[in-house]
C-alpha cells in the first residue's frame, strides 16, 4: 500500500513539475518582445478588436506590406521571419474566418485556406502571434481556465 502511494506521489509530482515548466515556457520565456512604439493609444484603438486584428494582419499579408505586418505583430520582425516574409507565398485575395476559438486573452482562426492564426490580446491590443509550441501551449492552458 505505501509503495503504490509513493508511485502515485511521485508520477503526481513529476506531472506537476511537467506542467510548470510548460506553463513557464509557454507564459513567460517564449514571450517575444512587444515594442513599445506599437503600443500607442492610437495602435490600441485600431486593434481593439480580433476582427480588426486580423483585418490588419491580412491587409498586410495581401499587400505584402511588411510595416503593416510588423504592426500586426506589435514588434519587429526577426531577421527569420523578414526572410520567410520577403520569400513566402502570399494569399492572393482576402481571407475569410470558418472558425473562431476564443478563450481568455487568445484567439485561434481557421481561415478559409485552411491556415490557422493565433491572435492574443497583450497591452490593451490584439496582436498576431505566429502559431509555434508556445502558442499551442498558452492556447492549451487558457482552455481550461489557467
Amino acid at each position: 500500500m505505501k509503495t503504490t502511494i509513493r508511485v502515485a506521489g511521485g508520477i503526481l509530482i513529476f506531472f506537476a513539475g511537467l506542467t510548470t515548466i510548460a506553463y513557464f515556457y509557454a507564459f513567460e520565456w517564449s514571450r517575444p518582445s512587444f515594442s513599445p512604439r506599437y503600443f500607442t493609444a492610437e495602435l490600441a484603438a485600431k486593434y481593439d478588436t480580433l476582427d480588426a486584428a486580423f483585418e490588419g494582419f491580412d491587409t498586410a499579408l495581401v499587400n505584402r506590406d511588411a510595416a503593416l505586418y510588423e504592426e500586426a505583430l506589435g514588434r519587429p520582425m526577426t531577421p527569420n521571419e523578414q526572410q520567410k516574409f520577403r520569400g513566402g507565398s502570399f494569399p492572393m485575395g482576402r481571407s475569410r474566418v470558418v472558425r473562431r476559438e476564443t478563450k481568455k486573452d487568445i484567439a485561434f482562426l481557421v481561415t478559409d485556406g485552411n491556415a490557422g492564426e493565433f491572435f492574443e490580446f497583450i497591452g490593451g491590443r490584439w496582436v498576431f502571434t505566429p502559431e509555434d509550441l508556445a502558442a499551442n501551449m498558452r492556447l492549451l492552458f487558457r482552455t481550461f481556465g489557467l
